[in-house]
């Protein structure tokens, strides 16, 4: 497992990155009138700020990462519209299972740290691509 450092720094590296993803992610919503981004990116908006606040108090305990993340599943999920949107369920469900894990073996409680921020870059990837649209669509379709 890495050191204690590596994970704070990974942890510093992406809340820049994760900024970034979520300004492009909304900017492209408006522009592109995409609500599905929109939804998509103001559920996420409203669970960081979530858990910004109660970290205020300390690190999370699994429990409140699970009443933080439950809520931005389903404002993501309901109702389906876009493969995209699949993706980061899909991500954000991978973060719920973590949770349980951590619940269930709180020895792995780094191991749930390291998990969720690269599944944290996962989600700004594919907000990134998103947000690029049709352009992405028809580079990665092979258009």
């Amino acid at each position: 497992m890495l050191e204690q450092a590596t994970l704070e720094a990974l942890r510093d590296a992406f809340w820049p990155v994760y900024v970034v993803a979520i300004t492009v992610a909304a900017v492209a919503a408006l522009t592109q009138v995409k609500w599905s981004l929109g939804r998509v990116t103001l559920a996420l908006i409203a669970g960081s700020l979530a858990q910004t606040y109660w970290e205020g108090a300390g690190y999370l305990q699994w429990w409140q990462h699970m009443a933080i993340d439950v809520p931005v599943f389903i404002a993501i999920t309901m109702p389906p519209r876009r493969y995209w949107q699949s993706a980061i369920g899909g991500l954000v469900f991978a973060q719920l299972v973590l949770h349980a894990t951590w619940a269930m073996a709180p020895e792995l409680a780094r191991a749930h740290w390291l998990g969720c921020i690269l599944l944290g870059f996962a989600k700004c990837a594919v907000l990134l691509l998103w947000s690029g649209g049709g352009r992405v669509e028809r580079v990665l379709g092979g258009a």
